[in-house]
């Protein structure tokens, strides 16, 4: 590998460690705010719940289970980034949940702390694509049921978000108009992201 290419891939890994953990602080923004999550990290603070592993060991865990099985369904939809960025969200969540930076905070803060959620998750994600190492393992899925059984892209990401989302109710997570408000606009801030990244890389 020429130093260019090396060079590049080295960007792109920092790229995807960045995008991880920007997104983990927004998760953690989520769950402190008590206001509902996104419909996967509902169904993760489900999960964790009924297991009595933490949130972070919840994501890894079931990102990871995810991306075995697209490895054996169409391992194209794999890279270096998503199995990085399973593991990173894993590790970061859990450690902003352990520095509660937000108990400072007076509990009338919690619906600011609501929208930093939604857009600094949204940036997490967007930096996190914008590496083009591969894609992140519930969006693999995706993916590939949409090219599997051609259905529309929207209609699969919306099945599955009601998908995650009963699941999520059923085992307990935090569900509320955070959740509404993060399918409204996360896909807005992540489009914005992309755009910025591509200008600046």
């Amino acid at each position: 590998m020429d130093k260019n290419k090396l060079n590049k891939m080295i960007r792109r890994v920092l790229i995807v460690i960045l995008g991880s953990i920007i997104m983990s602080a927004g998760i953690s923004f989520y769950l402190k705010a008590g206001y509902g999550a996104d419909p996967l990290s509902v169904f993760i603070s489900g999960l964790s719940g009924k297991t009595g592993i933490s949130y972070g060991q919840a994501s890894a865990s079931f990102m990871l289970v995810l991306a075995l099985v697209i490895f054996f369904l169409d391992k194209r939809r794999l890279g270096a980034g998503t199995i990085m960025n399973a593991l990173l969200v894993g590790i970061f969540v859990d450690i902003f949940m352990l520095l509660d930076i937000y108990a400072f905070l007076p509990l009338s803060f919690a619906p600011v702390i609501l929208l930093v959620a939604i857009v600094v998750t949204g940036i997490g994600l967007g930096v996190y694509i914008s590496a083009g190492l591969g894609e992140g393992a519930s969006d693999a899925v995706m993916v590939y049921l949409h090219k599997k059984f051609n259905f529309q892209v929207r209609w699969v990401r919306m099945a599955m978000d009601l998908f995650y989302l009963i699941l999520g109710a059923l085992l307990g997570g935090q569900l509320g108009i955070g959740t509404v408000l993060s399918m409204l606009f996360t896909g807005f801030i992540i489009d914005r992201t992309l755009n910025i990244m591509r200008k600046l890389f």
